[in-house]
């Protein structure tokens, strides 16, 4: 047996940026950028010592003579480390020009995912000149923009490398830059198999469910506030988060931003202890959406339509046994005990995740997208209430027994005390 190469090459760190933060920032404003490096890895260049180890002979497909020695000067696809080093020389040379580019040369750092560099600007100027600057700052580190593709309909300078496709593929979406819009490719088929091969068509119904990319309206004022619902059933649980901006005109306007499910347990549990899991989960949703976008909430809702998990969120997690109060724990650190509220179950819009739903209702214009109507009012006009329970589930018990024992004598009260006991 040989040796090979990639035995000995450690795979190195990972580089990649946060996917679910990139698509983030991606939806945040209305212009949307997307970029291409053309052959990253044969970009970054090899060190004389590395070449020697990819060396190789060719003899141009003649067998009279002695072969010649080659050898890679560039990085390739195979090594273990490959995606490392490219991904390292990326950000190496955005942080070489920092100081004169600060903005462009964080979209490519925070931005990127291998060779695709995404971004959203507030106007298709501003969105021209972070590619300008991008392409400037590539191109010093050896790095060479391929094309850009740009949400909208604009006009397309000859040097710019735009792009005016009808669809684009953004990291295994489909998106359409013209109606800036998303959607999926779906390949799910539950139909019965002959000879290993389904006999149904596929649910192509999911291809045609639409979602905006751009979150914040153009005439949007301020800051926006964050409505996380959570809520379960008896085969998931699941968080949505929505972001609401005040507008111009003093109206409010919503949009559906992430949303997680979770298959319920295999093994049975009860009702409350699923509703407190669809709570962690919101939390967790909330800790990513706040520290991936570049938003800053005026202020942040969990809704829960189960009055017993809010009661206890609002005591201390040690009151609880270990299954509820780790996960009360978890919660109170991600969030504060004030932004949780009861809602009514037809208000709860996580409603949706939890159940079976026909893809023709959940159309762009849909509830599930829009969030439920209240959310487009004053927030001192919603549903919402803060109730508490005393009696709740889980929680431990405290019994104290004091056994008296009295001894008189003529000089001395003797008084002892005994079994002092913990009932869980």
């Amino acid at each position: 047996m040989g040796h090979v190469l990639n035995d000995y090459y450690a795979k190195g760190p990972d580089m990649l940026c946060d996917l679910f933060g990139i698509l983030l920032r991606f939806r945040q404003i209305r212009v949307a950028i997307v970029g291409d490096i053309s052959k990253m890895y044969n970009s970054v260049l090899l060190s004389e010592a590395d070449e020697m180890t990819h060396r190789f002979l060719w003899r141009d497909m003649n067998n009279t003579r002695e072969p010649d020695h080659y050898c890679l000067q560039t990085v390739t696809f195979g090594d273990r480390p490959s995606a490392v080093i490219a991904m390292t020389a990326l950000h190496k040379t955005a942080e070489m020009f920092k100081d004169m580019y600060p903005e462009t040369a964080a979209l490519i750092i925070n931005n990127s995912y291998v060779d695709e560099i995404l971004h959203s600007c507030e106007s298709a100027e501003e969105a021209l000149e972070r590619m300008k600057t991008t392409e400037e700052i590539l191109k010093r580190g050896g790095f060479k923009m391929k094309q850009w593709v740009m949400s909208g309909s604009h006009d397309m300078t000859e040097d710019s490398k735009i792009i005016p496709p009808e669809v684009k593929k953004v990291l295994r979406m489909i998106w359409e830059p013209k109606k800036d819009q998303f959607s999926y490719k779906v390949w799910i088929n539950f139909s019965t198999k002959f000879k290993k091969i389904r006999t149904g068509p596929d649910l192509t119904a999911l291809e045609d469910l639409k979602f905006r990319r751009y979150i914040k309206p153009d005439n949007a004022l301020g800051n926006p506030t964050l409505a996380i619902h959570a809520d379960v059933s008896n085969i998931a649980y699941s968080t949505c988060a929505y972001i609401r901006f005040e507008l111009k005109d003093g109206t409010f306007s919503a949009q559906l931003l992430e949303a997680k499910s979770r298959i319920a347990p295999i093994q049975q549990i009860t009702t409350p202890r699923l509703e407190l899991s669809a709570a962690v989960l919101s939390a967790r949703l909330r800790k990513v959406i706040e520290k991936e976008t570049t938003f800053v909430f005026d202020r942040v809702l969990h809704l829960t339509d189960s009055m017993i998990v809010r009661s206890q969120i609002q005591n201390e997690s040690r009151s609880f046994g270990a299954f509820v109060g780790t996960r009360i724990a978890e919660i109170q650190t991600h969030t504060n005990t004030n932004d949780w509220w009861w809602v009514a179950t037809d208000g709860n819009a996580a409603d949706y995740v939890t159940r079976p739903q026909n893809p023709r209702n959940l159309g762009s214009e849909s509830a599930w997208q829009r969030g439920p109507h209240y959310l487009t009012l004053p927030i001192d006009q919603w549903p919402i209430d803060q109730p508490g329970i005393k009696e709740l589930p889980d929680k431990n018990r405290v019994s104290l027994q004091c056994n008296i024992k009295q001894e008189v004598e003529p000089r001395l009260n003797r008084v002892t005390t005994s079994a002092v006991s913990l009932t869980p």
